[in-house]
């Protein structure tokens, strides 16, 4: 039926999401304790999952929720990051993935609301 098309459409894109979050910014959880309520923080989130869908359709990045590897806990990191930053060599990926700098207050992609 379409409810549950529908539904697993949203379970694939959220598992893209999770997949092709951009590495070295600060993770937007799909679970957040609490909702979000900073505009800046909900913004950027929808912006992510229409942008990684949008590259899932047109076939620029693939489907990860559809690939053998996303169920083989045996798959090498190295795997998972070149499928996230398929335009970069592995040592750039490495700098790239490295933690961002601690957030603070006035981070605009820090997540946690104190609104």
């Amino acid at each position: 039926s379409g409810i549950n098309a529908e539904y697993g459409q949203k379970i694939r894109d959220q598992i893209n999401y999770i997949v092709y979050y951009p590495l070295g910014e600060k993770y937007i959880s799909l679970l957040p304790k609490e909702p979000y309520t900073d505009e800046k923080v909900i913004e950027r989130q929808t912006e992510l999952l229409h942008s990684i869908a949008e590259k899932i359709l047109s076939n620029e990045l693939e489907d990860a929720s559809r690939s053998n590897w996303s169920k083989d806990k045996n798959v090498p990191l190295s795997r998972i990051k070149s499928l996230q930053a398929p335009n970069m060599n592995q040592k750039q990926r490495g700098v790239h993935s490295q933690p961002a700098p601690e957030a603070t207050t006035a981070d605009d992609f820090f997540i946690v609301d104190r609104g």
